[in-house]
């Protein structure tokens, strides 16, 4: 337990920059192409939605045995790693075969699940959905793996693979691009393809790096009673919060398109897209600290475990404040740029769902923290909570605000959460309006640098050229400097946070240190 993992913190977030590259070339790149075209556009959203959706098929088992498998790999015991992987793996494809099922109902009546379809956009939605349903079990694969690397806290080795086919996947966009749109349909079956060499070099890489037992994995992809009785207790808290976030995360395009129309689908999954991107990022940063959490569970060192955590609140905290407010400042020139007048819509309700990720700065540490601690009666109210807070509010605000009402439920439901969970667990020498206090330093001079520096940048903003590549590079490339330039005014006024990065690199460094994460 004493070994310091933050080379291994170091190289996942390495890599993961460039995975954010190629997100935001696939941003500038592929999704102007696409969505050309907001009818054709929103039955792909769909599709990427439903697929998003079927990676909680597992039903919460996977979370739980993540949870008990890192402890095994902490112990060092690879044959019950495996059976327990392979079980959860094995109730996950229990409910993909039934999504499956009815993704194929989809495919042979799309008007299902969007009623305004002319004939050649029904065409198109019917042969997505079927290419969806027969690829859909690699997705399962694909978990399998991750899986593997993310206890081991080496999810650096799956991000350099993602990344290789991700440049594939841009790279190859135009060889399907003709008559000024994307032959869609091909173009879903390339990045399916693309997505099965991953799992075939995922797989590879574990039986070579870790001698991983392939003919165990299969043979233990069944129902174990004693894995089940093990695991059940925490899967039916993890169920329930997958139900909460399915309600909360994936229902927004189904609700849209019965609701609006396949149009406003579109509207809403430009500055969607973004927040899932900001979302996904901030899941980076934390998710590889789960499983230290376990690490330090099992060797039952709380003290390491709580002064772990309140070293993630000091590091974490500028990178949510202030890049979320350059996105809120920058989120007009940032559209228009990337997509277009035709998604002037969008611009609010992008702000909007922008401003909700700052409080995951709460919201995820806290969940990965009672997840790890087996605190499942605050998370299973946490769950509760959030599904109907959102939906009572969409109910009570559609009339109002229409589209806007779901970016508006969003936010506020995020901010009731991350109420809720701050006030039901006490978390060791952490107190927010303390930590607000004894940084209000630096967060002022940081915001007074940031908004100068956008107001220095603004007469460059104001014209910004509809759809263009180069209006979309210069917004982005004012918005690093802005937040460049703020954080390094932050960290400078903050001698805490100063201190716990020279720890860190002399960790990493061949100096030794105790005060390691």
């Amino acid at each position: 337990m004493e070994k310091s993992y933050n080379s291994n913190y170091l190289k996942i977030y390495f890599w993961k920059t460039f995975r954010i590259i190629t997100g935001i070339l696939s941003m500038t790149i592929v999704i102007p192409l696409i969505s050309s075209n907001t009818s054709i556009y929103g039955i792909y959203v769909l599709c990427i939605s439903i697929s998003s959706f079927l990676q909680y098929t597992d039903l919460g088992f996977l979370s739980a045995g993540q949870k008990y498998a890192s402890e095994y790999f902490a112990l060092k015991d690879l044959k019950n790693e495996i059976k327990m992987l392979s079980f959860v793996h094995f109730i996950m494809l229990i409910f993909l075969i039934i999504c499956i099922c009815v993704i194929l109902i989809f495919c042979w009546k799309p008007d299902v699940i969007i009623p305004d379809l002319n004939t050649s956009s029904t065409t198109i939605a019917s042969s997505l959905f079927f290419i969806l349903a027969i690829t859909s079990p690699f997705i399962l694969l694909l978990r399998y793996a991750q899986s593997v690397f993310t206890i081991r806290i080496q999810d650096d080795v799956y991000q350099k693979i993602d990344l290789a086919v991700n440049i594939l996947k841009i790279g190859c966009v135009y060889f399907f691009y003709e008559n000024n749109t994307i032959d869609i349909v091909s173009y879903f079956i390339f990045i399916q393809l693309l997505n099965f060499l991953t799992v075939l070099v995922s797989f590879y890489c574990i039986k070579k790096m870790y001698d991983y037992d392939l003919i165990l994995v299969f043979k233990s992809f069944r129902f174990d009673i004693d894995i089940y009785d093990k695991t059940k207790l925490l899967a039916v808290s993890s169920m329930i919060s997958t139900v909460s976030w399915i309600v909360f995360f994936q229902l927004d395009s189904f609700i849209i398109s019965k609701t609006f129309g396949i149009t406003s689908v579109a509207i809403y999954a430009i500055p969607y897209f973004l927040l899932m991107f900001i979302s996904n990022l901030y899941n980076t940063i934390y998710y590889p600290f789960l499983f230290r959490f376990n690490h330090f569970i099992v060797a039952k060192n709380h003290d390491r475990l709580y002064d772990f955590i309140n070293k993630i609140f000091e590091l974490t905290f500028p990178i949510f404040l202030l890049p979320v407010t350059v996105l809120i400042l920058l989120m007009k020139p940032l559209i228009i740029g990337w997509v277009g007048m035709g998604y002037n819509d969008s611009i609010l309700i992008g702000q909007i769902l922008m401003a909700s990720t700052f409080f995951l700065f709460i919201t995820m540490p806290y969940s990965y923290l009672l997840l790890s601690l087996e605190k499942t009666k605050i998370l299973n109210y946490n769950s509760v909570i959030i599904p109907i807070v959102f939906l009572t509010l969409i109910i009570v605000l559609k009339n109002v605000s229409s589209l806007l009402s779901l970016a508006i439920a969003k936010t506020a439901t995020f901010f009731i959460s991350s109420i809720f969970l701050y006030f039901s667990f006490k978390i060791s020498q952490f107190k927010f309006y303390k930590f607000i206090l004894n940084r209000i330093l630096s967060i002022s001079f940081s915001f007074m640098i940031l908004f100068l520096t956008y107001y220095l940048f603004f007469p460059y903003l104001v014209n910004t050229v509809p759809k263009n590549t180069l209006s979309m590079v210069k917004t982005i490339s004012f918005g690093l400097i802005m937040f460049t330039i703020s954080f390094f005014v932050y960290i400078a006024l903050n001698k805490n946070f100063i201190f716990i990065a020279k720890n860190i690199l002399k960790s990493i460094l061949p100096i030794k240190t105790k005060d390691t994460l």
